[in-house]
């Protein structure tokens, strides 16, 4: 049992070493994307909500940038709680580098008095990422 936790805690530690960089998708209006925007809005209406986006970036170019973006969240008012899912799909160029990600939100609200709260949220998820020559 101990040389198993020592394994997990070496792979833990190797996936954490390891940086990644990139670059986000391009929306024209951000703010109406708002689970891409911040995890917290997850369930931040009193009613569930689904959202899908669109960019063609220069169409008149042939293979241009194109995106999409869809999600749902749900407010979950008795836990004082929301959680959603978001997918977006990239794709860049004529190189045809494609970025897919999936992801589930949760966020939580803490009221601090009658008429102030705060609003934490978080997001896990993957990413997938290909050239299609």
């Amino acid at each position: 049992m101990q040389n198993w936790v020592k394994h997990t805690a070496r792979f833990v530690a190797c996936l954490l070493s390891f940086s990644a960089v990139g670059q986000d998708i391009q929306l024209t209006q951000f703010y109406a994307s708002p689970l891409y925007l911040n995890p917290a809005f997850a369930g931040a209406n009193v009613c569930s909500r689904f959202t899908t986006n669109y960019r063609n970036q220069w169409p008149s170019i042939k293979k241009a940038y194109t995106t999409y973006a869809v999600s749902f969240d749900h407010s979950l008012p008795k836990l004082n709680s929301g959680i959603g899912i978001l997918a977006t799909n990239d794709i860049a160029g004529t190189g045809g580098l494609r970025t897919t990600s999936f992801s589930g939100l949760y966020s939580y609200e803490a009221w601090i008095n009658r008429k102030m709260a705060v609003r934490a949220g978080v997001q896990a998820g993957g990413t997938l990422r290909g050239l299609n020559f």
